[in-house]
Formats: structure tokens, sequence, C-alpha cells
């Protein structure tokens, strides 16, 4: 029995730019402000897998994403983790928890849809509060803005929706 043969799905184009990636890591070790660079380049493979893979709120928060790890390595050029922690992180946070409050609000009908993004916002929202208990951030009252901001959008959603999302959500994350 002869088996079929496949044509190879690997694209050329994804193998170089991934090997033009770790050339540029490579770089950032020999040059250090290269790490600019890398930082950029770093944006634009994040951006570009996952503009490809997702679609709309997901591919927002991947964006979104992608810009933070870019401003993280421009922080890290002179080993010091500041104004990225600080305020970028945040607002970050912020504008992710508004635009996903905003969705919910909008498409009641669907918002069984968001249970991954919301919890994944809940996760990201502690973590908010452990860097302000461990003394990273050095702008609390930004940090106190963002958790008050999600404990808004909490109970907008649980009055919007009712306890079902709550139900739900809770089963979602296992809790």
């Amino acid at each position: 029995m002869e088996y079929p043969v496949y044509k190879d799905k690997r694209k050329p184009f994804m193998k170089k730019l991934f090997i033009i990636h770790l050339m540029s890591l490579v770089l950032c070790l020999v040059l250090p402000w290269f790490i600019y660079v890398h930082g950029s380049f770093t944006f634009l493979f994040l951006a570009y897998f996952t503009v490809k893979k997702y679609r709309g709120f997901k591919a927002l928060f991947a964006l979104f994403s992608s810009v933070l790890v870019m401003l993280l390595m421009f922080d890290m050029a002179d080993f010091k983790l500041t104004w990225s922690l600080s305020y970028v992180f945040p607002s970050f946070i912020i504008a992710i928890t508004s635009l996903m409050f905003l969705i919910i609000l909008v498409r009641k009908k669907k918002w069984h849809q968001y249970y991954s993004m919301h919890s994944y916002l809940i996760m990201v929202n502690l973590l908010v509060g452990l860097l302000m208990i461990l003394g990273f951030m050095q702008s609390i009252v930004l940090g106190i803005v963002t958790l008050s901001i999600f404990a808004a959008s909490l109970i907008a959603i649980w009055i919007r929706v009712g306890k079902k999302y709550y139900r739900n959500l809770f089963r979602f994350i296992h809790v």
C-alpha cells in the first residue's frame, strides 16, 4: 500500500522571517543599540502571525500585546523596567478592559464568546495588583485606576448580562 504524497505546507517566507529574527536576536547580544531594531522587528513578527491567525477582539488584543512586548524590549535596553511597567502596561489594560466592556454592552446576545478573553483580563488585572504590591510600578495611581475600571466593568457587566455571565465564567475558569 502506498501512501499519498502531500505537499509541504511550510512556507519559505516563514522560514526566512524566523531566521532573520534569530539573526536579529544574536545582533542584540553583540550590539546593545540593536535592541531597538530587534524590538521593532519582534512587533512586526508577532503582528504578522496574529493578524494572520485571529480576527476581531483577539487580533486587537494580540496586537496590543505585541506593542507591549516591543515597548518592554525598548525599556530593557537600559536594564530598568521603569516606564513600560508603570505607564504603558496599565494604560494597555485600561484600553483592553474598556474595549471588552463596550463590546459586551453592545453585543449582549453574543457575550458567551468572550469567556476566554475575560478570564485573561482577570489574570492580567491580578498581575497589575501584584506588581503594585511588590513595588515594581512607580505610578500607583495608574494601577489603582486600572483596578477600579476593571471592578466597575465587572459590576456593569453583571448588571447588564446577569448572573449567568459569572456562573459560566467561573465554570470556564474552573473555580
